[in-house]
């Protein structure tokens, strides 16, 4: 919980458009996916001693664990990447 910054595994990824290198995102509890395919780790998140999912992404589904809501300019960015990303498929 708390602040974290993310590590990019998609780094091509367009939702990170804009962010910049290893964002900080805010994340109000614990939970994290572990997905089957790990291919569709989009970002992680250094906790405690090990690497937990942050965000995933394939084709165009896309998903993140912290609130970019709470997350200051980095969150606002990766919304507006989001409204983008669905204005430009409709």
């Amino acid at each position: 919980m708390g602040w974290n910054q993310l590590e990019y595994v998609q780094p091509n990824s367009p939702l990170w458009g804009g962010l910049g290198d290893s964002p900080w995102v805010y994340f109000v509890h614990s939970y994290y996916v572990d997905p089957i395919d790990p291919s569709i780790k989009a970002a992680t998140v250094h906790h405690g001693s090990q690497h937990v999912t942050a965000a995933i992404a394939r084709d165009n589904l896309m998903a993140v664990q912290f609130h970019p809501e709470k997350s200051s300019d980095a969150g606002l960015k990766l919304l507006s990447n989001f409204v983008q990303l669905a204005e430009a498929s409709s």
